[in-house]
């Protein structure tokens, strides 16, 4: 049996590749061509030492086993030893010394020049508690407040004193830490490989706008052939730092909302924020990063209120939205406050009086629902395909998009 050396013992770096459930390499070459093994190849990870003697010898894999629990446990306790602050529940934050337990509850305040909080002083042995509000930032509060503390638990101030000190310090990272979390992320999900493979081939063929229109026109749309795609293409700049924005104008029952609706189903749909109405002040109020690269459907634009057409419409032009509100602290005072959401973001919208609307020309695209005969005899023929009449009857549909004309009915 060939000896095999290991990274641990100075020898070769082993690393394997995973491939897709049912599938090997041989399957995935033929399926998706050389660029999904360049992909796999570039993906590679490090194989433990258990994988490597997995099928050589049974008494190495015990030793090696135990030896990494032994390591697990040893990392969790000092993992353990390592976090004082125990920050589990976040409205029930426990720091623990040898002089006293901590209980911090209600969470910590977003204003960045206090430190008040709601503290519990707990006795280790006997569990007695000492309760009371201080803000940790100011000195003689917290002297006296440990002062108290150690006098009803028969503990040293001094000790007490120390460890709020610490306390303070580990709650400041604690809080800045939750601020670096609140920083926009990319949580889209990552297609698995056979998945990029399909859509590079996808992206790879000629005439790519064609092919997407003939898929676009199966989810549904029947006809608009140029304004579908380019819906689409409007919709999908969602991610793009310069987003394109759309105003649907028809007739009332000409399909804008169906046409608007399918498009944005086309898109990811935890980008998608679909809206019947909006509120006057509802745009100021969503959190810094919660509109930021989404794809905004507003179903009715006529329906907007001034207040919230203005706000949709600069947060259109200048990406983002800035208000000052007030609201109360943390002891019940109004203070003013400032209040900021970014985009970009792209937008689709609909209305039935697309003329009224003269200060948009520079912001959107106005795109006119295609109401022609032809155009409602497409959807007549689709819906009687659809629908496959029994026993040769036949139906007649009264199509929304049916063009009409004054006087008659």
């Amino acid at each position: 049996m060939q000896q095999i050396k290991t990274p641990a013992s100075g020898g070769i770096k082993i690393t394997a590749v995973t491939t897709p459930e049912k599938e090997d390499i041989n399957s995935l070459f033929v399926k998706y061509d050389k660029d999904c093994l360049i992909q796999l190849i570039n993906e590679r990870k490090p194989v433990n030492e258990h994988e490597i003697f997995s099928s050589f010898e049974p008494s190495l894999i015990e030793n090696t086993t135990t030896a990494k629990n032994q390591h697990i446990s040893t990392s969790n306790h000092q993992h353990i030893n390592t976090s004082p602050l125990n920050t589990t529940n976040p409205n029930k934050i426990t720091y623990e010394t040898q002089t006293a337990r901590y209980i911090v509850k209600g969470g910590l305040p977003r204003q960045l020049d206090k430190m008040l909080i709601s503290l519990d002083v707990q006795h280790l042995e006997t569990a007695l508690k000492y309760r009371c509000r201080l803000d940790l930032y100011e000195e003689k509060q917290t002297r006296e407040e440990a002062r108290e503390a150690a006098e009803k638990l028969d503990l040293r101030s001094d000790l007490i004193e120390n460890d709020l000190s610490e306390l303070c310090d580990l709650l400041e990272k604690h809080r800045e830490n939750g601020l670096e979390t609140n920083s926009p992320k990319d949580n889209d999900p990552t297609p698995d490989l056979p998945t990029q493979s399909k859509c590079k081939d996808f992206l790879s063929k000629p005439k790519l706008i064609d092919r997407i229109n003939e898929l676009i026109g199966k989810s549904g749309i029947t006809g608009e052939f140029n304004n579908r795609i380019f819906l689409f293409i409007i919709a999908s700049s969602y991610k793009m730092p310069d987003t394109l924005h759309a105003l649907i104008q028809g007739s009332s029952g000409s399909g804008k909302t169906h046409l608007l609706g399918k498009v944005a189903d086309l898109m990811p749909q935890e980008r998608v924020e679909r809206f019947t109405r909006i509120t006057d002040n509802s745009l100021y109020n969503y959190g810094e990063y919660d509109l930021q690269h989404r794809l905004l459907c507003l179903e009715d634009v006529d329906g907007l209120k001034e207040e919230a057409l203005f706000a949709w419409l600069e947060l259109i032009s200048n990406n983002m939205l800035r208000s000052s509100t007030s609201q109360k602290d943390d002891n019940g005072n109004s203070r003013g406050a400032k209040r900021v959401v970014r985009g970009p973001m792209a937008s689709m919208c609909a209305t039935t009086h697309g003329h009224i609307y003269k200060d948009n020309m520079s912001r959107l695209f106005i795109i006119a629902v295609d109401e022609s005969p032809e155009q409602t005899a497409r959807i007549i023929d689709y819906q009687s395909k659809l629908l496959n009449p029994p026993h040769g009857s036949s139906f007649v549909f009264f199509s929304p998009c049916l063009p009409r004309t004054p006087g008659k009915r």
